[in-house]
C-alpha cells in the first residue's frame, strides 16, 4: 500500500515537474523572441547612428556641439582638423580652452536661444560662424556651432 502511494505521489510530482518544464520552455522561447526583437532594433538604431555620423563627417563645414556646461560633445572631422590638429578629436574637451575666442564669444548668447553669427580668421582664411541652441523633446540641450569657409 505504501509503495502504491509513493508511486502515485511520484507520478504527481513528475506531472507537476513536466508542467513546470513546459512553462519554462515557453517562457524561454518568449524571452528569446524578445531578445531577437531588441537586438534587431538596436542594430537598426546603430546603423542610423553610423549614417548620421558619416553625414556629419562628410559635411563641407566644421560642426561643433557643446553641452550647456561648455563641454564639446560632438565634432566632425573638419572641426577637429581646424581646432585640434595634433589631437584625434575635440570631443570631451572644454570649448573655452580649445576653441578660438570668437567662437567662445558666441556661446553665451546662443545658450539663451539667440541664433548668432560672426566671422573668424584662421591662418589667413575667413570663416563665417553661426551658433544655434539645441533643445529637443528628449531633453537634449546644447549649442551647435557651424564654421563655414568664406
Amino acid at each position: 500500500l505504501e509503495v502504491y502511494f509513493l508511486h502515485k505521489e511520484n507520478e504527481e510530482l513528475n506531472s507537476t515537474l513536466q508542467g513546470a518544464n513546459e512553462e519554462l520552455t515557453e517562457i524561454n522561447e518568449n524571452l528569446e523572441g524578445l531578445v531577437k526583437e531588441r537586438t534587431a532594433e538596436l542594430e537598426f538604431q546603430n546603423k542610423l547612428l553610423t549614417i548620421a555620423q558619416n553625414v556629419l563627417h562628410a559635411l563641407p563645414v566644421a560642426v561643433v556641439g557643446l553641452d550647456l556646461s561648455g563641454l564639446i560633445v560632438q565634432s566632425n572631422e573638419i572641426a577637429d582638423e581646424l581646432f585640434a590638429p595634433g589631437i584625434s578629436s575635440l570631443i570631451s574637451l572644454r570649448a573655452k580652452q580649445n576653441l578660438p575666442e570668437e567662437l567662445n564669444a558666441l556661446i553665451p548668447q546662443t545658450k539663451k536661444g539667440e541664433i548668432r553669427s560672426g566671422t573668424l580668421k584662421i591662418t589667413d582664411k575667413e570663416y563665417i560662424i553661426k551658433g544655434s541652441r539645441m533643445q529637443t523633446d528628449s531633453g537634449q540641450e546644447g549649442v551647435i556651432l557651424v564654421i563655414i569657409p568664406g
